[in-house]
């Protein structure tokens, strides 16, 4: 983040000026056999005085810098009140990683939230830049609203947008992976069988995202495939996929708005976890799994988008 106008090159310097020496006035001719005077010429001033004064450097103001536009800022189409980017996709704004620690924190403390929740002591050690997780649908929608309330009552939200959890369609429409068959999740799981995030080979070719490989010298470990991160890694450590999306795949699982199917309690999730590993169908772009509102777990996370209101 990166920026500084040109300054002001130079400053003025006033050069001294001598005062020109006088020029002697010639003597005045008197008629012969009168005695006559001639005038003197002036003497020279005084060193110092008849001369004109040196002039000190002008003072100049400090030029107002304007910081060009920055290239890496220019690309989002939204950075809110906590950091949060976000790109266009479709008809929504994704954000373009997963909800931070630091931003669920920021929610947390201005709701009144006590310390010693699940999300503060996930089992491993996590900074303000990973996900946040163990929690729930529930949990997630609740940070979309007051996120959306704040923002409204700040002038950064039009009232005619929210902050919402992405839908499973949506989620799709930003892997990359549209015209799904099937009206609700259940009957969209498993849909294609080839594409991954990445692309379609296997295993993932390096950088592809946090799962379980090598690093964790677990049964479920992809062979030949390594990352830095035995649990969580902070968001945006890995390459972002063609939309510039990080995380579609690995670190967390991520909650959409919708049931899993009609009739149901259950919720969906996309996007595989640092848990998933050797069996690629758990990484492929049309996987899902379920779980009940009120779930939680450490592989559990979520990301928001910005829609306008009233839009499935």
């Amino acid at each position: 983040m990166r920026r500084l106008a040109a300054a002001l090159a130079g400053a003025f310097v006033f050069a001294a000026q001598a005062a020109p020496k006088p020029t002697p006035t010639p003597a005045k001719k008197t008629p012969a056999g009168t005695k006559g005077t001639s005038k003197k010429s002036p003497s020279p001033a005084p060193k110092g005085k008849g001369r004109t004064p040196k002039a000190a450097p002008a003072k100049l103001a400090p030029a107002p810098q304007t910081p060009p536009p920055d290239p890496e800022l220019a690309k989002f189409s939204t950075i809110n009140s906590l950091g949060m980017r976000f790109v266009k996709v479709g008809d929504v704004e994704f954000c373009i990683w997963p909800v931070r620690v630091r931003d669920y924190a920021a929610y947390w403390h201005a709701t009144g939230g006590e310390n010693g929740a699940p999300w503060q002591k996930p089992g491993f050690a996590q900074t303000p830049d990973h996900p946040v997780v163990c929690v729930s649908w529930q949990d997630a929608g609740e940070f979309c609203k007051w996120l959306t309330t704040k923002e409204r009552a700040e002038k950064r939200l039009p009232a005619d947008s929210e902050y919402r959890l992405p839908s499973d369609i949506e989620w799709s429409r930003a892997v990359a992976l549209p015209g799904e068959k099937g009206s609700q999740p259940a009957e969209r799981d498993l849909s294609n069988l080839e594409a991954y995030p990445w692309g379609t080979q296997w295993p993932p070719p390096p950088g592809a995202g946090n799962f379980a490989g090598e690093e964790t010298r677990g049964p479920t470990a992809i062979p030949g495939y390594r990352d830095s991160f035995v649990n969580t890694s902070p968001v945006g450590s890995f390459l972002p996929n063609a939309a510039g999306l990080f995380d579609m795949a690995g670190n967390v699982w991520q909650w959409c708005r919708d049931p899993w199917a009609k009739g149901t309690a259950e919720r969906t999730l996309r996007g595989s976890s640092w848990f998933n590993g050797v069996l690629p169908l758990s990484l492929l772009s049309s996987a899902r799994i379920k779980a009940n509102p009120d779930a939680l777990s450490d592989a559990f996370g979520f990301r928001i988008v910005i829609a306008p209101v009233g839009k499935k």
